[in-house]
């Protein structure tokens, strides 16, 4: 009996995942990945698919779609390389290019982006001094959390390609690189604008001179009007071959310019991204003015890392910064659903670098989690437990689980379920847990805090680590629900 305990105890502490917890682990991410998509994704990449055509039969009138696209012409780069064998195999044979293969394919590109997230994001906490083996847990907490597991193998949207950008710069950061930080921030900040939260307070916090400072954010921006330009150069040649010789699949580049959230220019795209800012408002100046509380937090924050003076340990607080930065825009404005995976390989490197604080740190970071899936749900339902995402995919088409031809508006999902429980009737409820939740672990890890709950407990930090890291391994589990619970609801139409 004895010896059975002590295989227990060796196990509930070792000191990294165990081959079951790997497997979980990888069986709940292969699920997802081989059969939940995100319904724009297809849109995307075949936009790239008719870019192509249109590039290699631009006599034939084929579509310049990519003309129509809003995400970064990085992005945009990427894309089109990648899905050019599809168009290679279709001039010597018949292929559907929305096929099952083929949606798997464009999701393939996404993980290679997500493995080389993981290498930066190891070489980061590396940096940071966190152990070998509390990286690998970080690694393994971090990919089966609600909002890094779903974004990146259900969602798989361009979020692993600006974050690998983002924190290859943030490494250059570390490293006191500032050439290569700004290299790197400006193809991050070309995919997705939100990188500027980031960028601008992390430049504040080590340069102090002004026009250093204009400079760099100048620079870090320069991709945003070329890419504008290159846009409208692109659409004279649109209008232009399209006056000459008849098109053969406008109706795909109408329907994509349509689909882009917030309109269908990259112009519009960036006042529809900068319009979420204004999503939660104070009145102000006689009550006649609304301010964005987002944007004022923001700028208090920004003159903060103004202020502070550059010391040894900035690279401890820049991690906080990135989090605070992140966190307000997250939990003040209205972003699409699955944009927040950008902030937490931060956050858990902010939790793993402050070892004391795990326990109370890991709390707060599940329950902000849950209440925000929640919210987005509520919000968005489509996106997190959506019917259409099961389309195009092996369990709708080899395997005929879930019945294929759901739309975007069409049900059953899971929120549908949920919402015959009343638990969305309670959303200031919810709301109000989630921004106690990120205050709190803002408080908490503040730099130099000397709020070290949970310590007083006689566990060194080591062994706590050890401890929750067990308790974790149910994050794994949800993912397995998760799906579970998605195909359940989908499949009783």
């Amino acid at each position: 009996m004895k010896e059975k305990m002590n295989k227990i105890s060796k196990w509930y502490c070792s000191n990294v995942p165990n081959k079951v917890e790997i497997v979980l682990a990888f069986v709940a991410f292969g699920l997802i990945f081989f059969n939940m998509y995100y319904q724009d994704n297809p849109v995307i990449f075949l936009n790239y698919y008719w870019s192509n055509e249109g590039l290699l039969h631009i006599s034939s009138g084929s579509s310049l779609a990519l003309s129509s696209m809003a995400y970064g012409i990085v992005q945009d780069i990427i894309g089109c390389i990648w899905v050019l064998p599809v168009n290679i195999v279709h001039l010597f044979a018949e292929i559907e290019p929305g096929n099952v293969i083929c949606m798997l394919y464009y999701k393939a590109c996404i993980m290679i982006f997500v493995v080389l997230t993981v290498k930066e994001w190891k070489k980061t906490a590396g940096k940071l001094g966190i152990a070998d083996d509390n990286i690998r847990w970080m690694i393994y907490v971090g990919l089966t959390s609600i909002f890094m597991a779903l974004p990146l193998f259900h969602i798989a949207q361009t979020d692993a390609i600006y974050l690998w950008f983002f924190l290859k710069a943030y490494n250059a950061y570390l490293d006191g690189d500032h050439k290569h930080f700004i290299l790197w921030s400006i193809l991050a900040i070309d995919v997705k604008y939100i990188i500027l939260f980031a960028f601008i307070p992390l430049e504040l916090l080590v340069e102090k001179r002004i026009l250093y400072i204009l400079r760099d954010c100048v620079v870090g921006c320069i991709l945003i009007p070329v890419q504008i330009i290159v846009r409208k150069l692109i659409n004279a040649i649109y209008v232009s071959v399209s006056a000459c010789v008849p098109m053969r699949m406008w109706d795909v580049a109408s329907a994509a310019e349509t689909s882009v959230e917030g309109g269908s220019t990259q112009t519009d795209f960036m006042m529809h991204f900068f319009n979420k800012m204004l999503y939660f408002e104070i009145p102000a100046i006689r009550k006649s003015y609304m301010a964005s509380v987002l944007v004022v937090l923001f700028i208090l924050l920004c003159i903060w890392c103004y202020l502070l003076k550059r010391s040894d340990d900035y690279k401890d607080v820049s991690i906080y910064v990135c989090v605070v930065s992140l966190g307000l825009f997250f939990s003040l404005s209205s972003p699409s659903p699955y944009w927040i995976v950008v902030m937490y390989p931060f956050v858990f490197l902010l939790i793993y670098k402050n070892a004391g604080k795990f326990r109370i740190n890991t709390i707060l970071q599940l329950l902000y989690s849950f209440m925000m899936l929640l919210i987005y749900m509520d919000d968005q339902g489509h996106v997190y437990g959506g019917a259409v995402s099961f389309n195009q995919l092996p369990l709708t088409e080899w395997f005929h689980i879930v019945p294929q031809g759901h739309t975007f508006e069409y049900g059953p999902q899971v929120y549908d379920y949920l919402a015959k429980t009343g638990i969305f009737g309670f959303m200031s409820v919810i709301t109000a847990i989630c921004l106690a939740a990120a205050v709190a672990f803002v408080i908490i890890n503040f730099p130099k805090s000397k709020v070290m709950l949970g310590v007083e407990d006689g566990i060194n930090d080591e062994e706590r680590l050890h401890i929750n890291h067990r308790l974790l391994t149910g994050q794994a589990i949800f993912l397995l629900v998760w799906f579970v619970i998605n195909v359940y609801c989908v499949s009783r139409y």
